[in-house]
């Protein structure tokens, strides 16, 4: 396939010989594309249908309108060589008609002045690429990461629909800084859209999402973005990131208060603890605790929890394991965030304090 700038008034394409056929080429003629082409026909009978044929050009060429017409040839070969087919068509700047030719050598196949209407876009390509970070890493979970996204043209043509697509993993979206672009999507899929990329350009969109409390400590994050334009793109290699993996950490503010009743106690009574327990986060809380040691002499008749189940009635310590406790803002909300400790026990003597 070649392009090439024609002298050829509308209409005026040559056919019916090589040589015919070859003075429609212009002196600027570059190979744009070598190589093979399949096309599939969707119906078969009737009148011809209109149908797309997409050509990724390998070579670029300049096309410069006060010049003369745009010449594309599409010469098709076969084993044998006299059984090439030549296909000429010409578009006329300001005009969406072209005109064909079609030579079969050495017979006359197709040739006409009004030709095969047609009409083509010639897209120069452009090189997109994405990269991306994430900070901080490691995260604590239950506080935000960022993925700060490098998009580039690496290309001087511009990219036209351009279309950048962060599946994110098991987090809870916050925001999205588009930059440049449109921030869309939802969910876990987030996208970023342009509708022209501009050549030799980059631009840096966000995205900002928070690490869901319950994610275990030393989870490992994985995340990758891709980028695709409606141009064509001669180096797919580079549309993907790659995955950016981020590892989690886990951080709990545990907090615990105490009070007793009745107080001032009689000798002789019961007298009760309640321990209220609480996760302030950001992360859930692992295999949590609460040991309480009473005053020497005391000996717990009950121990019972709000979460989780207790140990040590009859003894002086009591232990309640309560578990996983949860940080607030829990992506599934499933953990208990905060529980009570409810211990008696009997004053036999005076009282130390606890």
């Amino acid at each position: 396939i070649t392009l090439s700038t024609t002298s050829a008034a509308p209409d005026g394409l040559a056919g019916g010989t090589d040589a015919a056929m070859a003075s429609n080429v212009g002196a600027d003629v570059v190979t744009v594309f070598n190589g093979n082409l399949t096309l599939q026909s969707f119906a078969t009978g009737g009148p011809p249908r209109n149908f797309d044929i997409v050509i990724p050009l390998t070579t670029p060429f300049t096309f410069n309108s006060s010049s003369g017409n745009l010449l594309m040839e599409v010469v098709i070969s076969t084993c044998t060589p006299a059984a090439t087919t030549f296909f000429d068509t010409q578009e006329t700047p300001g005009d969406s008609i072209s005109r064909t030719h079609h030579w079969y050598g050495p017979t006359l196949f197709f040739s006409d002045s009004a030709g095969l209407v047609t009409q083509f876009t010639i897209e120069l390509p452009a090189d997109m690429s994405i990269s991306k970070a994430d900070a901080p890493d490691p995260v604590i979970a239950g506080n935000n990461l960022t993925y700060t996204l490098t998009v580039t043209n690496n290309s001087p043509n511009p990219a036209a629909n351009v279309l950048v697509t962060d599946n994110l993993p098991y987090t809870s979206f916050v925001s999205c800084n588009g930059s440049n672009g449109t921030c869309g999507g939802s969910g876990f899929t987030r996208t970023i859209t342009y509708a022209s990329f501009a050549g030799n350009t980059s631009d840096t969109p966000s995205l900002v999402t928070r690490v869901c409390p319950e994610a275990a400590c030393n989870t490992v994050l994985s995340n990758t973005a891709t980028v695709s334009s409606s141009t064509p793109d001669p180096n797919s290699a580079n549309n993907s990131s790659g995955a950016i993996t981020t590892t989690v950490q886990s951080q709990a503010d545990l907090a615990i208060t105490k009070s007793d009743t009745p107080d001032p106690i009689v000798r002789g009574n019961t007298i009760t603890y309640t321990v209220a327990f609480q996760n302030n986060g950001p992360s859930n809380s692992a295999t949590t605790q609460v040991i309480d040691t009473l005053p020497p002499g005391f000996v717990a008749s009950s121990a019972t929890s709000t979460v989780g189940s207790c140990s040590g009635v009859g003894t002086n310590t009591v232990t309640c394991n309560v578990g996983t406790l949860g940080a607030p803002n829990q992506c599934t909300a499933a953990v208990a965030t905060s529980g009570t400790i409810t211990i008696t026990t009997q004053v036999t003597f005076g009282l130390p304090p606890n």
